[in-house]
């Protein structure tokens, strides 16, 4: 199963459609390329006997997408699922919400865990001299501004 968030999609201007969202698809893009959906999905130990249908890294990058998006309940996950072209196949309210319970006591101690692990990757190699500018739509960029 692919650690992924956003769907293989490429956001264009001019067109007729309107889509809703294309700001969190930006912000998914980032957390899969910085490798924090993967970290997340490797901090979920795997539960019950069957595998699970949805990569559980990307249930919770959608569930921060979701909060990031003004979402308040596990239901709101429901206007990501909406926009399938942009965040591909999101996890029904009712499996976001076994996600998370299922975390268990050490559940949030292991995600700022993996979100440390991915941390140093992001850092590593830059120059500090000068402003960091962080281009979400693409990628670490240090220098001046």
């Amino acid at each position: 199963m692919k650690s992924i968030s956003v769907a293989n999609a490429r956001l264009a201007g001019g067109g007729d459609r309107v889509v809703w969202g294309a700001g969190l698809f930006a912000l998914g893009g980032f957390a899969d390329g910085v490798g924090l959906t993967g970290a997340l999905s490797a901090a979920v130990p795997r539960r019950g006997e069957r595998a699970p249908v949805h990569d559980r890294g990307a249930v919770l990058v959608h569930a921060l997408l979701t909060v990031a998006a003004g979402g308040e309940a596990c239901s709101d996950i429901e206007h990501l699922r909406a926009q399938r072209e942009l965040f591909g196949g999101v996890a029904s309210d009712s499996t976001l919400y076994r996600t998370i319970t299922g975390l268990g006591a050490g559940g949030p101690a292991a995600l700022l865990g993996a979100a440390a692990q991915v941390r140093p990757q992001m850092w590593a190699g830059r120059d500090r001299s000068g402003p960091l500018v962080a281009g979400i739509d693409s990628t670490l960029a240090g220098g001046p501004l």
